[in-house]
Order: C-alpha cells, then structure tokens, then sequence
C-alpha cells in the first residue's frame, strides 16, 4: 500500500534505485567500519585509565591504542590460538603500547601465576 502526503502524515515513497549486483562491492568498498573498544568481547572499564577484555583481533588492538591506553597485559597462554594474535607483542609495540605476557593456565590459576 503507498501512503501519499497528507494520508496518516505519510511521507511519498521514493522508487528504489536499482543497481548492479556487480558494482555492490565497489559502491561498498568506501564504506568505513570503526571499530571501538566497547567492540571487545568482554570489554569492561574497571577505571577512567584501566580496562580488562577478552582476547582482542588486530583491529581491535589498535581502537586500544587510539583510546589512548599505553600498556596491554595478556594473561592467556600462547599455545592456544584461541588465546591469542600470531605475534601479538609485535602488533601492540607497533601500535606505540608496551605489551606485557603473564602466562595463566585458565582451569587452574596459582598465586604463583600473579607475581613477575
């Protein structure tokens, strides 16, 4: 049904413009994703200056870094890549941050686990 002005306060309908299949990806290409830090799994702001988080992607590492945060603490183990980025150090150092590793084993964390 088309509702025309004055019906029900309606505005007119606007015909769709068709458009290529193949040129969706060209028109789309433009687009900008932003990718923020709320976008983190379990992203938590415990402090105006201190957040904790699941494991982050690339992207996601850097929307840490233009949040102005300076150092990154990963507590997972590197052996799981479920865990963690290939070269995860390398990516937060190439984003200005200082990257920190403190190994835990997830299904059996020791006070040990805690201290450098």
């Amino acid at each position: 049904m088309r509702v025309e002005p004055g019906q029900d306060g309606g505005q007119p309908c606007q015909p769709l413009q068709r458009q290529r299949l193949s040129q969706w990806p060209a028109m789309h290409a433009q687009e900008e994703t932003t990718v923020g830090i709320a976008d983190i799994h379990n992203f938590r702001q415990a402090a105006p200056d201190l957040a904790t988080s699941g494991q982050p992607n690339e992207d996601q590492l850097a929307a840490i870094a233009a949040a102005g945060y300076d150092v990154l603490v990963n507590l997972a183990l590197h052996d799981d890549p479920r865990y963690s980025l290939r070269d995860e150090a390398s990516s937060v150092r190439a984003l200005g941050m200082e990257y920190v590793h403190i190994p835990v084993q997830f299904a059996a964390p020791a006070s040990s686990d805690l201290v450098l």
